[in-house]
């Protein structure tokens, strides 16, 4: 398991699933623009807000659901079929 510091990035991901890091002062959950935001919990110190964005592109978590663990967020990016996103 890889070493965190219990680091939060805010991600924003619009409708055609393009990431970027969400606005200082956003919260998680869906925005008024039809995209959402995610928080991505517990990354590790050594991997930017920038690196966490590009992980998260594409992404979609049940209804209801604004976070997810950036290691299951990494195991959606290398090969798992959604890394226990969807449950």
């Amino acid at each position: 398991m890889t070493s965190t510091l219990n680091i939060s990035h805010l991600v924003s991901i619009d409708r055609a699933g393009n990431a970027s890091i969400a606005e200082t002062g956003s919260v998680a959950g869906p925005p008024a623009n039809g995209g959402t935001i995610y928080e991505i919990r517990n990354c590790p110190a050594n991997v930017s807000a920038g690196d966490v964005a590009a992980l998260s592109r594409g992404l979609v978590l049940p209804s209801g659901v604004h976070a997810v663990d950036y290691d299951r967020l990494a195991a959606r990016q290398s090969g798992s079929c959604c890394g226990g996103c969807c449950g």
